[in-house]
């Protein structure tokens, strides 16, 4: 089984707001990453993630304010499942339903 969680091992300090990003194309992977997400999850067509990878990639960042954007319309449920989860962490859902929405926060700043 290939991997499909990737966690980013640099340390950003630019970045105010912990995130968690659901992708579905591999090759964009690397630039969520080199653009600061903490964590990564491939996803696709029939192969969104499930409560459990989610659950799993927010215990994988040691923060406790964490923001999801699932980019996709068919995780937003799923990444909400997940933030209702009794935690330490603060777990906010943003209902981005593609990656340009996910790109456009994590360059900006700004949630949409």
């Amino acid at each position: 089984m290939k991997q499909k969680l990737f966690v980013n091992k640099k340390i950003l300090i630019k970045l105010i707001l912990d995130m968690l990003y659901l992708l579905i194309l591999k090759n964009i992977k690397d630039e969520f990453l080199k653009e600061g997400a903490d964590v990564v999850i491939l996803g696709g067509q029939s192969k969104n993630p499930s409560v459990q990878e989610i659950c799993s990639a927010i215990e994988k960042v040691d923060k406790k304010n964490i923001y999801i954007f699932p980019n996709n319309k068919n995780v937003i449920a799923t990444a909400k499942t997940c933030s209702r989860k009794k935690s330490d962490k603060n777990i906010i859902v943003y209902g981005t339903k593609t990656m340009l929405e996910g790109y456009y926060c994590l360059k900006t700043g700004k949630k949409i």
